[in-house]
């Protein structure tokens, strides 16, 4: 009797130590499962757009305020058309730029709206720039802000505090043959230097010459030597130390371009600049290669595009693995290819996505994509969504708020508005949202894991 009474309270310990083994593994995992749910349930970004269906333009942040990507500010109308917009100051800070259409002939100074990318609803300061026009890249070194503008092809140098600009350059080349005129596309900065890159066109016959690639000082003295780059080279970018330029070959609408089409990579030696060729278009079958941005790891996303006897563009996106050497081939991103025209392509460390605008393909098409560290699809908004064609993009610093309700209209500034507002620290690296309810989730469960479970 006594020993099947212990026998029995021996099994009652075991069952209870067992239960409890099983309890604290249960709760285990529901932790672990708290943490993936709150890292990696939703995808967690800011980046800024425009639209343009060339009689005006809108201003938005795509977002996660806690309930997935959506439309977080915006979008803002009553802009004109021909809008670009750009991000600096780690993205906390934002430049709308409002240009003249170029089919009125351009050369009418840009109204440039600076913001804090919190808050799109007023403007920090609205101004003009005498001969900024045409703003078509920006850079942001040691605290100042670069312009470079396609009509005039200079560069200003701007304070962003005071709005105030603090130097200017202006590019020429005395080996330009007459009747060619340069302007200004891209904008980089590696190390302490900026390089400008110029194309130079006839404007009456659309006739390109060879690009021009400067390098110039924080005070916008130039180096004399410019190298001399493939046909209407239009964007270059800086990865892993290095110094990258994607050329479209000739006139963007000709076949006859696309085979002179070709990324390469910029070789500084002292005050001297060469270009490697890293690989034509012949090995995407002829398309000109268009947009090209870069992730940290040196990853790069490329647009290409080809046109049909109707004038129409297929555009494919093809990514590039970090081991960029010559004749480096190309992966096809997901096997996406799109009708329409790729014009712009961000990388947002938040979520480890590239986000690229779609545009000119039709109402279809008018799309703004997501495409993960591994070229896949993962979120998309039609021109529905953001109130029109998807024309550039910024990513922006992920903010608690973002200002504004949709429909707003463009804010009007006297330029009495102090520089500052509330921003929040950027996200974590992790590419997922939800970083503070995760904290909050680990410390409940902890405070009852301790009261039940210890």
């Amino acid at each position: 009797m006594g020993d099947a009474a212990a026998s029995s309270q021996g099994q009652a310990a075991s069952n209870i130590l067992s239960g409890g083994i099983f309890v604290k593994k249960v709760f285990l995992s529901f932790i672990v499962c708290v943490a993936l749910l709150s890292f990696c349930g939703v995808l967690s970004a800011d980046v800024a757009f425009t639209t343009d269906d060339y009689s005006s333009g809108t201003i938005g942040i795509i977002g996660d305020d806690g309930g997935g990507l959506k439309i977080k500010a915006g979008p803002f109308v009553g802009y004109a058309t021909n809008l670009n917009v750009l991000s600096y100051a780690d993205g906390s800070r934002l430049l709308l730029a409002e240009r003249p259409y170029l089919g009125s002939g351009g050369g009418a100074e840009d109204s440039l709206f600076f913001f804090d990318s919190s808050d799109l609803s007023i403007p920090l300061k609205n101004i003009t720039i005498p001969g900024v026009s045409n703003t078509y890249d920006a850079e942001y070194l040691d605290g100042y802000l670069y312009l470079i503008c396609y009509d005039g092809a200079n560069i200003v140098k701007i304070d962003p505090d005071d709005f105030t600009v603090k130097a200017r350059y202006e590019f020429s080349d005395s080996d330009i043959a007459q009747g060619y005129i340069p302007h200004g596309v891209s904008l980089a900065s590696l190390g302490e230097e900026l390089f400008a890159l110029f194309i130079v066109i006839d404007n009456d016959t659309l006739t390109h010459a060879n690009s021009r690639l400067v390098r110039l000082d924080r005070d916008l003295k130039a180096k004399d030597f410019v190298l001399q780059l493939p046909l209407n080279a239009h964007t270059a970018a800086v990865s892993g130390g290095s110094l990258y330029v994607a050329s479209w070959g000739g006139e963007q609408n000709s076949s006859a371009s696309s085979y002179r089409s070709q990324l390469q990579r910029v070789v500084i030696n002292g005050d001297l600049m060469t270009a490697e060729r890293l690989f034509t278009a012949a090995v995407i079958d002829g398309a000109q290669i268009g947009a090209i941005c870069f992730a940290p790891d040196g990853t790069a996303l490329i647009a290409t595009h080809r046109y049909s006897d109707d004038f129409t563009t297929e555009a494919n996106l093809y990514r590039l693995d970090s081991s960029l050497a010559p004749g480096a081939r190309l992966k096809l991103t997901d096997s996406f290819t799109l009708a329409g025209w790729m014009t712009s392509i961000v990388y947002d460390p938040d979520t480890s996505c590239f986000w690229v605008a779609n545009s000119n393909g039709g109402a279809s098409a008018n799309q703004i994509l997501a495409f993960d560290d591994a070229g896949k699809l993962v979120k998309s908004f039609s021109a529905k969504d953001i109130g029109g064609p998807s024309s550039y993009l910024a990513a922006v610093k992920k903010q608690e708020a973002a200002g504004g309700d949709d429909g707003d209209s463009k804010p009007d500034d006297d330029g009495s508005s102090q520089v500052g507002g509330n921003t929040s620290g950027m996200g974590g690296s992790t590419g997922c949202s939800g970083g503070g309810m995760f904290g909050a989730a680990l410390f409940i469960a902890a405070l009852v894991w301790r009261r039940f479970c210890i």
